[in-house]
C-alpha cells in the first residue's frame, strides 16, 4: 500500500486506478526488465520502457515545478523529488531513448529465402 500512496501523491488518477497502477506496475517493469536484460523483442521493449520513463520523468518535473515535494516512489520510500532525482531520471530516459535509436538502427533479419 505505500506504493499506492506514492502513485496517489501525483494526483492524477483516481484512488482505485492508483491502487491498480500499483499493483500491476511493478510487474510490467519486471518483464520489461526480463525483455531488456535477454534481449527480446527489442524493437518493442526498448521504446515500450522509453515511453514508460518519459511519462514517469513528466509527472515528477510537474510535480517539482508545482513545488508538491512528493516522494517520487522511484527506489522506495523517503526520496523528495529534487534535482538529483530528475537529473538522475533525466539520464535513465536519455539511456532508454539511447537504447531505443539503436534497436531501431540496427539491421532487421530477413526471412531465409524459399528453397526450391
Amino acid at each position: 500500500m505505500l506504493f499506492a500512496m506514492s502513485v496517489d501523491a501525483y494526483k492524477v488518477l483516481p484512488e482505485w486506478g492508483a491502487v491498480a497502477v500499483a499493483r500491476t506496475l511493478p510487474w510490467a517493469e519486471l518483464l520489461l526488465a526480463v525483455m531488456l536484460l535477454a534481449g527480446l523483442w527489442q524493437r518493442v521493449a526498448t521504446p515500450a520502457a522509453s515511453v514508460l520513463l518519459a511519462v514517469f520523468f513528466s509527472l515528477m518535473l510537474r510535480s517539482y515545478v508545482r513545488g508538491e515535494g512528493i516522494d517520487c516512489g522511484c527506489f522506495g520510500p523517503g526520496e523528495t523529488i529534487s534535482p538529483i532525482t530528475l537529473l538522475r531520471d533525466g539520464g535513465l530516459l536519455a539511456a532508454s531513448l539511447l537504447l531505443t535509436w539503436a534497436a531501431w538502427r540496427g539491421k532487421r533479419h530477413e526471412p531465409l529465402p524459399a528453397a526450391q
